[in-house]
């Protein structure tokens, strides 16, 4: 019979205490293992001790462990060649569940897990990095939080109208005669603000808008403009990477410090010899809006109803047209109480268009015949409602 064929099964540890650490130490010297490794198999009982012993030497330390408030017994069990990687005086209980190493229950009941020393500090490594990298994430979702805020708050500002909003309008073209045409119509427009803010605001600012023109400036690469097939996210971001570069040339170009204004607007400015023509894009509650505009002769009325139009985008106004480009009712309406509600007199600026019935509408001929809606002083908190 092999010399390591009998083990102690130990049914009850002994009550913390003094005779506890005694229990451990005995078990510690007898298995030839660290006492708290002793420790944590005497905290797992009942359990049979990893570690065959001679008969005399698995009584003795039944006997000494009884002493201490243990009990327990001698099991003859057939012996073992197979050792624990990292406790070599123990046998083993089996493979690591990660790299197959041979394990013991001192690595078991250590680690909670059927786990190896080397593969549980890679898996406590992999944590640290998944928490670091957690905490890196977390980091920069609160300096975007914060600062998004903070752009918002400046934003919300805006439209309290406790002062006149400054809006920096750069022209961009060949043609700097239609240029000083559009550059001579922006008192028009101011004046067209103070009109409207004070019917809705009869107490309000006397110029509530103040316009700073720079240019024209004669680029050598055309403003970017975006198409209407660019509508996955990968697309706009180059775009929006596209347009900030090209905008910031446009700045230096005329000195122009974007911090100092509450919005911009930039004008693309061409000549023609028939009509007139403008578009815009601006996004809602941003800072920059994109206005081009054909010009012939004196006429700036479209030109100067797409800069109102995307100026008012950027302070929150929305568009008020249908898929064709015709007023929704009513909410496209600048006088919307009517009865009969059509045809109006007067084209709500995010429409353009004066409605003469449904689906049906003309450009206006002025600035006096565009006006702002109920919906959108609303909207850009010229009224609480």
């Amino acid at each position: 019979m092999s010399p390591s064929t009998h083990r102690v099964q130990l049914l009850r540890a002994p009550e913390a205490g003094p005779r506890s650490g005694t229990a451990a130490l005995a078990l510690a010297r007898a298995l030839g293992i660290p006492r708290a490794d002793a420790a944590l198999l005497l905290s797992a009982a009942p359990r049979v001790l990893p570690r065959g012993l001679p008969l005399d030497a698995a009584q003795r330390l039944l006997e000494t462990l009884r002493a201490t408030g243990a009990d327990g017994s001698v099991l003859e069990a057939p012996a073992s060649g197979s050792r624990c990687a990292e406790h070599p005086a123990l046998e083993d209980e089996g493979p690591c569940e990660v790299c197959g190493a041979r394990i013991c229950a001192v690595c078991v009941l250590a680690r909670g897990a059927r786990r190896c020393g080397a593969c549980e500090g890679r898996l406590a490594r992999a944590r640290r990095f998944q928490r670091m990298r957690v905490a890196v994430l977390l980091t920069g979702l609160c300096v975007a939080l914060v600062w998004g805020f903070s752009v918002q708050r400046q934003r919300d500002a805006r439209t309290t109208w406790t002062r006149p909003l400054r809006v920096a309008v750069v022209m961009l073209g060949e043609d700097d005669e239609a240029a000083q045409v559009l550059r001579d119509g922006m008192p028009r427009l101011e004046a067209w603000f103070a009109r409207e803010h004070l019917r809705y605001r009869p107490e309000g600012l006397k110029q509530p808008v103040q316009f700073q023109v720079f240019g024209p400036v004669h680029p050598e690469v055309p403003l970017p403009w975006p198409e209407a097939s660019s509508s996955g996210w990968l697309a706009r971001l180059r775009y929006a990477r596209t347009l900030q570069g090209a905008l910031e040339l446009l700045d230096a170009t005329v000195d122009l410090e974007p911090r100092a204004y509450d919005a911009r607007m930039y004008v693309v400015v061409e000549s023609g010899t028939s009509g007139t023509f403008a578009e815009g894009v601006g996004a809602t509650g941003g800072e920059l809006g994109l206005v081009r505009a054909l010009v012939q002769g004196v006429d700036t009325t479209l030109a100067l109803t797409a800069l109102a139009h995307e100026l008012l985008h950027c302070l929150g106004a929305t568009d008020k047209y249908d898929a064709q480009g015709h007023a929704m009712l009513p909410q496209g309406l600048v006088a919307p109480e009517l009865a009969p509600v059509l045809p109006q007199q007067q084209a709500e600026v995010m429409v353009g268009e004066v409605p003469l019935e449904a689906g049906v509408g003309r450009l206006p001929n002025s600035l006096d015949e565009l006006a702002v809606g109920p919906l959108t002083a609303a909207e850009v908190r010229w009224t609480s409602q």
